[in-house]
């Protein structure tokens, strides 16, 4: 059987983050092997101290639809801050498919995609923990390299949960993208 990071840490590693406040960037694939959510796992840890919940394009339970920012809010199962790294921008134009490429290479801090200083001040470690799907265009995975970027540059420890690559983890294929030229957060490097 496969382990998942999620059930290894739980196991064997909670005492990296014991005592300290803990900020979780997750959606709705963070989840063990019974399905129980990696958000109840640690909010219901009495050696997890859960003060914050960052949520990446489609929120942490996949109520976003693809492109469409939301704003940060408390939640109310948890009472805790859920931070939006998917914030509205003005600059957005319209979303339709064929200008949706336009409106990922605005920028990526002109969108909102990284945590804010103040929203740092509510963690001493981040754990990330969403499944990819091994290709470039899946933003998950751009989201937790800018928050990588804020914790180095903050101080905060980032602990990264692995999940198994569901197409093979081994195979490489497709173009190489030209950075920083063709950078985008469909495509960060």
């Amino acid at each position: 059987m496969i382990r998942l990071g999620l059930e290894v840490f739980l196991k064997s590693n909670v005492s990296l983050i014991e005592g300290k406040k803990v900020g979780l960037l997750t959606n709705q694939t963070g989840v063990d092997n019974e399905l129980n959510s990696i958000i109840d796992l640690f909010y219901n840890n009495p050696r997890i101290k859960l003060t914050a919940i960052f949520a990446p394009e489609h929120g942490i339970r996949n109520e976003h639809q693809a492109g469409v920012g939301f704003q940060s809010y408390v939640d109310k199962r948890y009472n805790i801050p859920v931070f939006s790294l998917y914030i509205p921008s003005v600059k957005y134009v319209s979303l339709t498919s064929r200008n949706l490429d336009k409106r990922m290479r605005l920028g990526v801090s002109s969108v909102g995609k990284s945590p804010t200083s103040k929203m740092m001040e509510a963690i001493d470690v981040l754990v990330f923990d969403i499944q990819d799907v091994g290709t470039r265009v899946y933003t998950h995975i751009w989201t937790m390299a800018l928050c990588m970027r804020i914790c180095a540059k903050k101080g905060v420890s980032f602990i990264v949960l692995d999940r198994p690559n569901p197409i093979n983890g081994v195979t490489m294929e497709g173009f190489v993208l030209k950075y920083p030229k063709n950078s985008s957060f469909i495509g960060l490097y």
